[in-house]
């Protein structure tokens, strides 16, 4: 059995394709500099952790489909601006682009995933990366992005946040270390 760092990390590298590689470069640029721009180096780091969730997302729940792409990657950048809309919506008023439009964008891109996933004939593909990376992306950012104005109710999400995380790594791990597929 490969290591598990090499297993969790090294699909992100393998796409199926030109076409799958292009359209995540350029979902890398248009959702992940600006967040980082916002709140920095910690968000290559959450987006590491994405593609793991991806992975551990996929492990248990379809451990017979090949994973390739950094799809688990994308998409938790797709969950921290999530995350960043809902810690700092107040601050938000004045931004480039307003923020019900983000919250509009970011609705569209989860229904047309779903719709994809729900309508389309999808098989042998595996969209729990997907899942696993916003999942992350949503729970990594409330619980340890930076947050502008904290109020009492942030404060219990992001904790709600930590241990939610921690609790989604410590089943995916024991999972992959126990499950025999």
């Amino acid at each position: 059995r490969r290591s598990f760092w090499t297993m969790m990390l090294s699909y992100q590298l393998v796409h199926s394709g030109l076409e799958h590689i292009g359209f995540n470069i350029i979902l890398q640029l248009i959702f992940g500099i600006p967040i980082e721009l916002i709140h920095g180096a910690i968000i290559f780091f959450i987006y590491e952790m994405g593609v793991v969730c991806g992975a551990l997302a996929c492990v248990m729940s379809d451990p017979y489909i090949a994973v390739v792409g950094c799809s688990g990657g994308v998409y938790c950048l797709f969950g921290i601006h999530v995350a960043h809309m809902i810690l700092n919506w107040s601050d938000m008023k004045h931004s480039a682009i307003p923020r019900e439009v983000r919250l509009l964008i970011f609705f569209l891109l989860f229904a047309s995933e779903t719709g994809t996933w729900w309508f389309v004939n999808t098989a042998g593909k595996s969209y729990a990366a997907h899942a696993g990376g916003a999942f992350c992306g949503l729970f990594m950012g409330l619980g340890f992005m930076t947050n502008f104005e904290i109020e009492c109710w942030e404060t219990v999400l992001r904790w709600l946040a930590r241990v939610g995380l921690l609790t989604f790594l410590v089943v995916g791990i024991t999972w992959y270390v126990v499950a025999d597929p």
